[in-house]
């Protein structure tokens, strides 16, 4: 083991109660989850390997998602609003039209968030699976076809109802923000919609060490649940690094490293329910 190697895995011995603390410090704490998975990739590089597919299928999603949103954001924006005639309502137009820019920024980022924890889950879950065996000593079951298709089965599942909640969570709060609150509802939608998807964000990049503890979906929403502040900071942290170009097409990988290691410190200290019975 490397000396860095060494430090980090003592400074992760050391890592506090993630339950304690008041809101902020929890929340604060969840910020640096991700980068913590960042370095723990850097200190072992036979996890490297584990991340490529992951981060050449974010950059074929990412290119494929811009190149649609340039050609049709004309047209979508036609369909909400047509370029009027009047010079005063076609200002009022041009206003819209950049404030809805942020709109299809978030909804362009739910389509990532979708699509990637879609392709790139199995590769990601076997990022995470063999960072329990670096850092807890769980090693990994051998390899099975049917273990490898029912765990892709059942994510798929769970990924699909994740879509499900999260585009009906968003398409209810599109609706109130555009009809509630004409003129600010681009903007209340950009604020309250980048919200909801990093508790999703947090959410998804826990999911792959509690699904292998068998977790069902309403477990998985409780435990979050009671750990919000938490699952909030880590999926700001993880929402804003998918926003810098270029990082955001490496980083998912180690924010799936980032979230084992959460859930690992989450077990240490006993604050995870035991699994269902197999």
């Amino acid at each position: 083991m490397t000396p860095f190697a060494a430090r980090l895995h003592a400074e992760l011995a050391r890592a506090p109660d993630p339950r304690s603390g008041g809101v902020w410090s929890r929340f604060s704490r969840g910020l640096g989850y991700p980068f913590t998975g960042w370095r723990f990739v850097r200190a072992h590089p036979e996890l490297r390997r584990y991340c490529i597919i992951p981060m050449l299928l974010n950059l074929a999603i990412v290119t494929t998602i811009t190149l649609l949103l340039y050609h049709y954001y004309p047209e979508l924006i036609a369909l909400i609003w047509k370029k009027p005639a009047s010079v005063w309502l076609r200002i009022l137009w041009h206003i819209m039209y950049v404030f809805m820019i942020g709109a299809a920024l978030v909804v362009g980022f739910v389509l990532f968030y979708l699509l990637q924890g879609l392709l790139a889950a199995p590769f990601n879950d076997l990022l995470s699976e063999h960072t329990e065996r670096i850092l807890a000593g769980h090693a990994p079951l051998p390899f099975s076809l049917k273990r490898f298709l029912r765990n892709l089965a059942v994510t798929l599942g769970h990924e699909s109802l994740k879509f499900l909640m999260l585009g009906s969570i968003l398409a209810v709060l599109w609706l109130f923000c555009m009809i509630v609150l004409p003129g600010l509802g681009s903007i209340v939608f950009s604020v309250l919609g980048g919200a909801v998807s990093a508790f999703f964000l947090g959410y998804d990049y826990h999911d792959y060490a509690l699904s292998r503890r068998r977790f069902r979906v309403g477990a998985k929403w409780k435990m979050l649940r009671a750990n919000t502040a938490m699952t909030l900071g880590f999926g700001t942290s993880v929402a804003v690094m998918l926003l810098v170009p270029v990082l955001g097409l490496l980083f998912p990988p180690f924010a799936a490293v980032g979230g084992t290691i959460l859930c690992l410190d989450y077990e240490r200290y006993g604050r995870l329910p035991p699994p269902p019975p197999a």
